[in-house]
């Protein structure tokens, strides 16, 4: 029957002339056309809204005013390269207040948005609406971006909607915060009739000047309202992969179930499991300590990572023993929430005394730091302390090949110690630092003192917090522009006030102990293509005219590269490497900024970024930034991040104790590698180590492949 159907249809379709064919095309593209939406009635077709903020993504630059309610929604690709579609870029939160031209009854809500996680682009973090008949009191109906396809991924055109809503209204008002660094929308539609009779739900209404701290909290709730479902869909997953599928409604049911499954499928023991890489560590279930029955660390790594379930009905304390003397750093790797995922494994907790107790059921993760000045060998025993028994060995075997001393890279982060989190904790970042290696010391503005001091006592208080100020490089953040009095940029007035300015600036800072040769002037951040001539001639005028004069600049444009020839130093971002011979300068240093840090890959994104600066002759590395969050709350491991500013290497605990990441730690290996790399280099050559090297960046989500290549340097 369905044959002889298919058949009559061509046979019918066959026997009409092309005119009429097109006549009959024509009419079901109409009728296609005029068939409603699934969610009802766009009323907000053609109607007028407005924004909080301009949109400013050039690529999207169009006819902004309209393409929102223009009733074509872009569902293909190159979402954000298109006329069609609104952008924004670095930017907090954008409103959109659409007004309906008169009083509707409402039903839902719609946002068409597209993400895509290799360009950096997220869809929006929430997307708060409220409806008004007056514009003056507002009533509030949830968010949008609740759904469990608000993640991030690979790309992706998204319709996030509401229905079922019930309300009268003429006023719209949107709130998106906005989930890293763009937020991109092709159509926002609200789907509902002309007023009828239908009463209003008898809902709380909100004041105008109230509707910011409402959102605000309706934020916050929204976010841990989605970090509570991905907790759930990750134990889930857990699970799935030992038992049947189980109806978990809540996070405690789903732990509950995890110990359960896990008191089934291991011995009544203490199980130490050895975790190969950040990747492993990161995707570690109780699977993988069932199949791996190791129980010895042995992969040489300077960082070496392993679980340790309890799985007896008792607390049981493990102690972990040097042998050898051997030098070394132990931490309790912590699970962390952020925006987009849950149980990042990432903050770090110092091991106290060496010893750490487990509750009946428990899973904890470990890392070891070894620190040497000279390689050595050694291990370190775990054992229980109730049966002194051992259950694990970690050892440690390094090449007995002398560090590169002469092959440390240069290292900036732009600590500044009046950010939230480190200006209550200066003595623990200052010391943090000093034993990562970081060498260089940026001032901003606020703590530079302005051409008519008599001493710097504002930038002298500042570097007083800092250790060993003979070893470190001091860039001096401070566009001059508009800042020396004079009527125009470098004319005399200007010249004879910066002069005097500098030089006294250089003899202060000598007498606190400052190398004079280590001061440099940062006039411009990621220096702009109209900022280049101002540049050229502050540094052509300086160096002619003040001892020591040097300058440090950041270039993240391909059009203002040509700044980089007056430069001292030039710190170039990630994207543009493979263009670093276009730059005319040999002191070359790399950087990144971290928006969303925690959800970024400890190896691939900070460990290799030692790596690259290798293979490209790099000087330095550096990423923005230590820590650099807008208040103290952000840095809560526990805590979802509030807002999307989040660049920090470092967290807070419970008690508001500083706690290292995981990232930091990495980092910090990759400028170990690097020295490794050095003198590597003086053994087998540079061209040598460099096709080992590029090997390793060439597949950089392959988290074996640095200490892979390592240990097949040691055996050469």
């Amino acid at each position: 029957m369905d044959t002889q159907a298919s058949v009559l249809k061509y046979d019918f379709v066959s026997y009409l002339t092309p005119m009429r064919r097109a006549l009959i095309i024509m009419l079901f593209v109409f009728f296609v056309s005029c068939v409603p939406s699934t969610y009802g009635q766009n009323i907000a077709k053609g109607k007028k809204y407005t924004f909080s903020e301009k949109p400013n993504y050039a690529l999207t630059t169009g006819t902004d005013n309209i393409d929102l309610t223009d009733g074509r929604k872009k569902s293909g690709m190159r979402f954000w390269q298109d006329k069609s579609t609104v952008g924004w870029s670095y930017l907090q939160e954008v409103t959109i207040d659409l007004d309906l031209g008169s009083v509707y009854t409402i039903d839902g809500f719609l946002i068409n948005t597209a993400r895509g996680q290799a360009a950096g682009v997220n869809f929006p973090l929430s997307c708060i609406v409220f409806t008004s008949l007056d514009n003056s009191q507002f009533e509030y109906h949830g968010d949008l971006m609740l759904s469990g396809d608000n993640d991030s991924g690979d790309y992706k055109v998204q319709n996030f909607h509401m229905q079922g809503i019930k309300s009268k209204g003429r006023y719209v008002k949107f709130i998106l915060p906005i989930n890293g660094k763009f937020l991109f929308l092709d159509e926002i539609e609200v789907y509902g009739n002309k007023e009828n009779n239908t009463r209003r739900a008898n809902k709380k209404l909100i004041k105008k000047s109230d509707l910011d701290a409402f959102a605000n909290e309706a934020i916050k709730k929204s976010v841990n309202i989605r970090s509570q479902k991905k907790h759930i869909e990750y134990a889930k997953h857990y699970l799935g992969k030992l038992a049947p599928a189980e109806n978990i409604n809540t996070k405690k049911a789903a732990y509950d179930a995890v110990k359960r499954i896990q008191s089934q499928a291991l011995s009544n023991n203490v199980i130490f499991t050895p975790i190969g890489s950040t990747d492993a560590l990161n995707s570690f279930h109780l699977e993988c300590a069932i199949t791996n029955q190791d129980n010895v660390v042995n992969h040489g790594s300077k960082l070496q990572y392993f679980s340790l379930i309890n799985n007896t009905a008792q607390q049981e304390s493990i102690v972990f023993r040097a042998i050898e003397n051997l030098d070394y750093k132990i931490f309790e790797v912590l699970p962390v929430i952020s925006q987009n995922k849950v149980n990042i494994k990432d903050a770090l907790k110092p091991v106290i005394n060496k010893s750490i107790d487990i509750a009946p059921g428990e899973n904890k993760y470990f890392v070891v730091n070894t620190i040497h000045q000279q390689s050595g060998s050694g291990s370190i025993k775990v054992f229980t302390a109730s049966k002194n028994e051992i259950i694990g060995k970690i050892n440690v075997d390094h090449s007995n090949l002398e560090q590169n001393r002469n092959g440390k890279l240069h290292v900036n982060l732009w600590a500044y110690l009046d950010n939230p989190v480190l200006k209550d904790n200066i003595t623990s970042a200052i010391n943090d630092l000093e034993n990562a290696g970081v060498d260089v010391i940026v001032v901003r503005p606020a703590f530079i003192d302005g051409y008519n001091t008599k001493h710097f006592p504002e930038l002298k208080k500042y570097l007083k917090n800092f250790n060993n100020l003979r070893d470190k490089k001091i860039f001096l953040f401070y566009n001059p522009e508009k800042r020396f009095k004079g009527k125009k940029f470098l004319d005399g007035i200007w010249k004879n006030n910066f002069y005097r300015w500098y030089n006294l600036l250089q003899r202060e800072l000598m007498e606190l102990g400052v190398d004079k040769g280590e001061i440099y002037f940062y006039p411009y951040d990621e220096i702009k293509p109209d900022e280049i001539d101002n540049f050229r001639e502050l540094t052509r005028w300086g160096k002619e005219n003040i001892p020591n004069f040097k300058t440090f600049l950041t270039i993240n444009n391909e059009k203002s590269y040509k700044a980089g020839k007056f430069a001292d130093i030039v710190q170039i971002s990630k994207p543009h490497l493979d263009r670093i011979k276009h730059i005319d300068n040999k002191n070359i240093w790399l950087y990144d900024a971290f928006n969303q840090s925690r959800d970024q890959d400890p190896y691939k994104n900070y460990r290799l970024m030692s790596w690259y600066a290798y293979y490209y002759d790099l000087q330095g590395v550096g990423f923005w930034n230590y820590c650099a969050l807008k208040s103290a709350d952000d840095a809560y491991y526990n805590k979802v991040v509030d807002g999307n500013n989040d660049y920090s290497a470092i967290y807070l605990d419970q008690t508001g104790d500083v706690l290292p990441s995981l990232r930091w730690l990495c980092f910090q290996q990759g400028l170990n590698d690097f020295q490794m790399l050095k003198a590597y280099e003086g053994l087998i050559g540079k061209d040598k180590i460099k096709r080992v090297v590029k090997e390793v960046i060439n597949n950089s989500d392959d988290s074996k492949k640095a200490d892979e290549a390592l240990r097949i340097l040691s055996d050469l």
